[in-house]
This record gives structure tokens, C-alpha cells and sequence, in this order.
């Protein structure tokens, strides 16, 4: 029998996330919290509809923007 179980990658958040989310409502926390979640626990390393790969030299060293909520408002830098 063939497992079709993922892989599961930790995610950890930089210090300056908590500054960066006090800028934020509170009301999008969860949103913001469950998209990273959905988006970035597992394969984060492949592109999709709502997360592209960036051009280097990228903001804050990320490689990845993957872009949640309405009218993807939220863009997270990974």
C-alpha cells in the first residue's frame, strides 16, 4: 500500500511579526494565522495561484509572497 501522508515543515515566525501584526486589526489575526498554516505547512517550496516565488534581492531575504484574504489584501514575506 502506497502512504499518501505529506510531509509536515515547522513554521517559525521572525521578532518583528509581532510589531508587524499590532499594525494589523485584530479581527484578521486568525485569518492571517490559518492562511500561513494552510499555505506554508506543506510543500512551501511549490508555487501556486496565490504564492510566487520572488526575483532577488527580495524584502527581508524572503523567497516566497504568498498572498490571503480579501481581494488578497495580506501578503506574507517567507
Amino acid at each position: 500500500m502506497i502512504s499518501t501522508r505529506r510531509q509536515e515543515f515547522a513554521i517559525s515566525f521572525a521578532e518583528e511579526t509581532l510589531a508587524h501584526l499590532a499594525a494589523i486589526e485584530r479581527k484578521y489575526h486568525p485569518l492571517i494565522r490559518e492562511a500561513i498554516e494552510q499555505q506554508m505547512r506543506y510543500l512551501p517550496n511549490s508555487p501556486t495561484r496565490n504564492r510566487k516565488l520572488l526575483e532577488q534581492p527580495a524584502p527581508f531575504d524572503a523567497t516566497w509572497e504568498p498572498r490571503f484574504g480579501p481581494n488578497n489584501h495580506f501578503r506574507v514575506f517567507v
